[in-house]
């Protein structure tokens, strides 16, 4: 996802993103939709890249959930994941710990 501009004000930083135009991989499995299995290397591989991305620019999400992942389906194939939701991200370069996230 691609930030478009940020505004900081006193006690908050708020991000524009680009839109993302797909759908939660929560609200597939909701819809008790199931993967096949080359639907579900694709969406591992695409994720497993993004997760890459993110730590090899000194980036942890922290909150990594079915929610947090929008898919975009062409022919009936995951085409694009996109990680969302980097509320809770931190830099590597800082001490990353702590509990955080959605506890369900």
């Amino acid at each position: 996802m691609r930030m478009i501009d940020f505004y900081m004000e006193e006690e908050k930083i708020i991000i524009v993103c680009e839109f993302v135009n797909g759908i939660l991989l929560s609200d597939i499995f909701l819809q008790n939709k199931v993967l096949d299995e080359t639907s579900s290397k694709s969406l591992m591989y695409k994720l497993l890249l993004g997760i890459n991305h993110m730590h090899e620019s000194n980036v942890i999400h922290r909150d990594l959930k079915l929610e947090n992942l929008f898919v975009k389906i062409e022919n009936s194939l995951i085409s694009e994941v996109r990680i969302v939701d980097f509320g809770l991200a931190v830099s590597t370069e800082k001490y990353a710990n702590g509990v955080c996230g959605t506890y369900n």
